[in-house]
């Protein structure tokens, strides 16, 4: 097997200073990326079997640099010639204990280690002058360290801090010298304090710099800890001398007070608390050459990162200076922010345990500004409603009834020009709807404007009946606008029907004007025109979650219908934004973009044939924000935004990317505001107390040179195929997301889509035979259909919720596996394993449930369930006792009874992995894989009998997958939490009976960079090569060679790096065929 892809927590960071290089840890790989392009110039294995926790680069050569993990620690160069690039890899060295920190001294030649004894290890290269060394310098002390830093002072002195697991921190030097070919070093304690109530996750020491309002230079300690504390000490003092390190003795458990025989604590000099859980790194914000330290970065359990503001104590305090927040970056998924770097001119690179690498340009926060009421004219006026007509042009009516245009064009001021005085019927109450170059704008006496931004002039369109409550404008196909007017009081609404007036010059414009006769309790709360075959159409969106849809042909009003009303499109919430797709004049059909106030945003199939017209829901999934999902906007690249408000933040999402855009702190929803999109951000203006501010964002706040996945090990993954060939990779993991992928070798997994239904983790995952539905399956008895369907635009994959079984949420049961036998379209005759050893018979049909059949096992939980003859009526469960059991069940359509009949003992304790395969006699091998480290081979006809291999893996077995070859011959593929995956071949000669004619030769044994390994599932490579997909922290694709490449499978891969074990000792097989 070959490494093909993978997506793995990133672990280790560091940007090269060398041609825009970004250097990764993910697993065992380590990976340079040209940060400029994102694209994948090199990746090496580096150690056995041991994932890389750090990188460093040599300060005079950006080429060279040190990679660690674990004990284990090793050099590299990178060389790069014309379009090629390489990574060379030096000696591997071993310490005795878990490395913390590595630094090189100033001529890159020592290497200095420290461990989580707080041990000061010593390594130089070997050449033809030194013999090299790799050795103990300092010896450890009894205190166990959680995070260390080693910054070098000069060649032959550097400064260490310690972060003990019981929130004790240690500062210490040591100056390593070398005499006579022998290297020794002496050390110093300077201080051990306690320094937080927990933990300390993360120490930084800093160069000497400048503080804000101080003359004199220091040496600054920041930590962090699990009490989400960070704080800043001032150890410039390095005169102190307590005990070596060895006799420095401290007593278990935290403390608030100075203990032990060490100095008593720094000074400290700032503190603050952030995050929402535990916080891993810190580092100092210090740009290029400068000297005076401004700010700090933290990076949290959490997934995001802080960057604070460093300044002096305005006012008298207990100490000298103030952390403020100043802003936050969440490019991460789920928890954990793993790994940091900082360039020296302050950009920033993250990866996190989602595997994604974020990189964010030098922190300078985008401030907010506010925008003067003196712009709106004499006699203290004030803002009432205001939208964009250009992308720096703001149009506004104020509360004395001008109209008002603001330049938002320079960052630092904002012009104004009145464009019109006072008008009464504008006083104290206006409604305005804005779109690109005009703005229409209504009052209290039934007068309809038209502001057209080319010519800067107010135009009356018409006089309304009553009072506006709303204005609507949407562009025709056609040409010209359409304008949607509701009333007050009136129960229908004015379609007018506008031409292209962007230049003009008359001072009534012509309309033609249409009478939509709304249903009942219909408020309308958006609005969208389509032209099909000739025929156009108003859609309108209602408060109560309604659609309806109007008909008319030409300008004719008796020509207006109704003809279609859906109801809970998004639920009983608001449907707040709706776009159609433009269609070509032959086509039939066209999609409808919406979002509601539910936090959903759903796309319909508009069909029109023969007078009839239906409205399909073909996709809709819950956003990560929300529920106040308020605009879709469809970028010049093809894009689709949507925004809306998430608590107190105003947020621009990217759901074809799935990644955030913007987010401002602007205190909730409900509020009068307005957004005009840019590239890179955009500009948001909104009203808070009686004021309004301005925010623009010109740049993304981080770019993704991998988009990542779960932010939680992966539990359950399933493989299907849709229609020409196309593969969806479907995975379900610990935090509650369902993702649907692609998987492109060059570029690795692309992320469809996130499905957000479950409210626990994920049990199990199924695609129906044609790959039309996917089941899953959780805690709370969860268990949820899904309807997928392609081609759609935008977004080209579609799901919707089909259905949720109902008893979904009703017990604290797990669903454990179920099995969905191969049937007609959409209906499916479900068997389920739940977690108190019941097994369950559903029929589910065109959206209802049936149970058909329950009985319980025994006392132990159900693990898997499979159908022994595709039809339900006869299956075989897994449970946690180590047990096959065979159950059967009636024919019956009402009222079947189900029953077990007998039970095999197969395996010491639970079963975590099972497949199978039927043979050509009638009969059926079973694979299974136990918590007890063995592979058991179970040939079920009249009778069981089965080939138990022990000690197949070192840890639990809880994967498996076969790869076929022939009738005779097939390959078994096998992982389990010993990170180990292994290629068997089984042979079957059905000729004899029971296990007497099964095989198994192990083939080849591998380390896989995923850990807590829970599925395998078996998927076509591009070229149509066959590939095995390991699924835990993270994801890992090998390719499967084809049966002629096994003999060559030796030559294919480096020795000290994999074991392939046709050399070992074969495992002993043992007949288990007694019960």
């Amino acid at each position: 097997m070959q490494h093909e892809t993978h997506q793995l927590p990133v672990t280790a960071v560091a940007f090269s200073g060398q041609d825009d290089i970004l250097l990764t840890g993910e697993g065992n790989y380590l990976c340079a990326y040209d940060s400029g392009d994102k694209k994948l110039l090199a990746k090496q294995l580096t150690f056995r079997a041991q994932a890389i926790h750090g990188i460093i680069l040599c300060e005079d050569s950006p080429s060279t640099g040190v990679i660690w993990g674990g004990f284990l620690t090793r050099r590299f160069h990178l060389d790069r010639s014309g379009s090629g690039f390489s990574i060379t890899l030096g000696e591997v060295f071993s310490t005795d204990d878990w490395i913390l920190d590595a630094a090189l001294d100033p001529g890159s030649s020592v290497l200095a280690l420290l461990t989580a004894h707080n041990a000061l290890w010593i390594s130089i290269p070997h050449t033809d002058d030194d013999n090299g060394l790799h050795d103990r310098l300092v010896p450890g002390s009894n205190c166990i360290l959680y995070s260390a830093h080693i910054r070098w002072l000069s060649d032959s002195s550097c400064l260490i801090a310690s972060g003990t697991a019981f929130g004790d921190i240690i500062v210490w030097s040591t100056a390593p010298t070398q005499s006579s070919g022998k290297w020794s070093a002496q050390s110093q304690i300077h201080y051990t304090f306690p320094a937080h109530a927990g933990s300390i996750f993360g120490v930084q020491i800093s160069p000497w710099v400048h503080f804000p309002s101080s003359k004199n230079k220091k040496i600054v300690l920041a930590s962090c800890s699990d009490d989400r504390n960070i704080k800043l000490w001032d150890i410039s003092d390095l005169s102190a001398a307590s005990p070596g390190l060895a006799q420095v003795v401290h007593e278990t458990g935290f403390s608030t007070t100075p203990g032990g025989s060490g100095n008593a604590s720094p000074p400290l000099l700032a503190r603050t608390m952030g995050h929402i859980s535990r916080i891993w790194h810190v580092r100092f914000g210090i740009n290029g050459t400068a000297t005076t330290l401004n700010s700090l970065l933290s990076f949290g359990e959490d997934a995001s990162s802080i960057t604070w503001s460093l300044t002096a104590a305005s006012k008298p305090t207990t100490l000298p200076y103030v952390l403020n927040e100043d802003h936050v970056v969440a490019a991460h998924a789920g928890k954990n922010i793993w790994a940091v770097d900082i360039t020296a001119d302050g950009a920033v690179a993250t990866g996190g345990a989602d595997g994604a690498m974020a990189l964010s340009p030098s922190p300078e926060p985008i401030r907010e500004s506010e925008i003067p009421r003196a712009l709106l004219g004499p006699g203290g006026d004030s803002f009432k409603a205001y939208g964009f007509v250009g992308r720096n042009a703001l149009l506004a009516t104020t509360e004395q009834g001008r109209v008002a245009l603001l330049d938002l064009s320079s960052a630092e001021s904002t012009a104004s020009t009145i464009i019109a005085e006072p008008l009464p019927e504008l006083r104290g109450y206006s409604v305005v709807e804005c779109t690109a170059g005009l703005a229409f704008i209504a009052g209290t006496n039934g007068n309809l404007y038209s502001y057209v931004h080319g010519c800067r002039q107010l135009y009356k369109v018409t006089e309304l009946t009553g009072k506006a409550a709303g204005l609507f404008a949407a562009h025709r196909a056609s040409g010209g606008f359409a304008l949607l007017v509701t009333s007050v009081v009136q129960h229908s609404a004015l379609l007018l029907l506008l031409p292209d007036i962007s230049a003009a010059n008359e001072e009534r414009l012509p309309s033609t004007q249409l009478a939509l006769a709304l249903p009942a309790g219909f408020t309308v709360t958006s609005f969208a025109t389509v032209t099909v075959k000739g025929v156009s159409y108003s859609i309108l969106g209602a408060r109560n979650g309604y659609i309806a849809l109007f008909s008319f042909d030409g300008n004719q009003s008796d020509t207006v219908r109704l003809v279609l009303i859906r109801e809970s499109v998004h639920g009983k919430e608001a449907v707040t934004a709706l776009h159609c797709v433009p269609t070509d004049f032959e086509d039939e059909h066209t999609y409808t973009v919406s979002t509601g106030r539910d936090g959903t945003l759903a796309i319909h199939r508009l069909s029109i044939a023969c007078d009839s017209v239906e409205l399909y829901l073909v996709h809709q999934l819950t956003l990560p924000f929300g529920p106040n999902i308020e605009a879709i906007y469809l970028t010049p690249s093809g894009g689709l935004w949507v925004w809306g408000f998430k608590s107190k933040h105003f947020t621009v999402y990217d759901v074809v990317a799935q990644r955030e855009i913007m987010s401002v702190d602007c205190g909730g929803a409900h509020r009068n505001c307005a957004f005009q999109p840019s590239e890179g951000g955009g500009t948001f203006i909104w009203t808070k107390a009686s004021k309004v501010y301005r925010m623009t964002q010109t740049a993304l706040p981080y770019e993704l040179l991998n988009s990542g996945g779960h932010g939680r090990e992966i539990k359950s993954v399933a493989v299907t195929t849709l229609d020409r060939g196309r593969q969806i990779v479907a995975t379900g993991a610990e935090d509650t997301n369902i993702k649907l992928w692609e998987t492109v070798v060059e570029s690795g997994f692309k992320c469809l889509h996130t499905l957000r239904k479950h409210n626990t983790g994920i049990q199990h995952l199924q695609w129906s035979t044609d790959g039309t539905y996917l089941v899953s399956s959780g805690g709370f008895e969860e268990f949820y259909v899904w309807k997928i369907s392609s081609g759609l635009p935008y977004i080209d994959l579609g799901v919707i919720c089909e259905s949720k079984h109902p008893r979904s949420g009703s017990s604290d049961l797990r669903i454990m596996g179920f099995d969905l036998p191969e049937s007609l379209a959409g209906s499916f005759e479900i068997s389920m394993a739940y977690s108190d050893s019941t097994l369950k018979c559903w029929r589910y049909m065109d959206k209802s449930w049936q149970l058909l059949a329950s009985a319980d096992y025994l006392t132990a939980c159900l693990m898997d369930v499979k159908s022994a003859h595709g039809d339900g009526t006869a299956v075989l469960t897994t449970a946690t006792d180590g047990n096959i059991v065979r159950w059967v069940s009636s024919d019956g359509q009402q009222d079947r009874q189900l029953q077990w009949i007998s039970r095999h003992k197969i395996h010491q304790n639970a079963i975590h992995a099972v497949t199978s395969i039927n043979l050509t006699d009638g009969s059926r091998l079973l694979m299974t894989g136990g918590d007890d480290n063995a592979i058991a081979f179970s040939r079920i006809s009249e009778e069981v009998k089965t080939l138990l291999i022990p000690r197949a893996h070192a840890a639990a077995v809880t994967g498996l997958a076969i790869v076929p070859i022939d009738e005779a011959k097939f390959w078994l593929v096998s992982t389990g939490i010993d990170q180990r995956v292994k290629l068997w071949e089984v042979k079957v000669n059905i000729a004899k009976a029971g296990v007497e004619g099964i095989e198994v030769k192990m083939l080849q044994d591998v380390f896989t960079a995923v850990a807590d390994v829970s599925g395998l599932e078996v998927c076509k490579l591009e070229g149509g090569a066959l590939g095995v997909l390991v699924c835990g922290v993270g994801m890992y694709l090998w390719g499967v060679p084809e049966e002629r490449g096994i003999g060559a499978i030796r030559g294919q891969f480096d020795v000290d790096l994999y074991r392939p074990l046709l050399d070992l000792e074969a495992p002993e097989v043992k007949n288990n065929a007694a019960w």
